[in-house]
């Protein structure tokens, strides 16, 4: 699922569900349909072929980057926020 301006919505593991790294902080991390070995090159050649280019990336690559189709620019989207603020904790 995307976002209207193109972009993939932040995953949120429940607590304790996520990757840490040796000194407790959440670590990122991506994993792309070809690093699980239960899906066949086969099916996602089959799957390439019945979508562009972007919408392949997005949906087994999670390569999300901004398209013609998006209805908000990522440039409008950030100017939306108010960086002056405090994050909630």
């Amino acid at each position: 699922m995307l976002l209207p301006d193109g972009r993939t919505p932040t995953l949120r593991l429940a607590p304790g569900l996520g990757l840490k790294s040796a000194a407790g902080a959440r670590a990122r991390g991506s994993i792309t349909a070809r690093d699980c070995p239960h899906i066949a090159e086969e099916f996602l050649a089959e799957e390439r072929e019945g979508m562009s280019e972007w919408q392949f990336r997005a949906e087994y690559l999670c390569e999300f980057t901004e398209t013609d189709e998006a209805f908000f620019s990522s440039e409008l989207c950030d100017a939306m926020i108010d960086k002056t603020l405090e994050a909630w904790a």
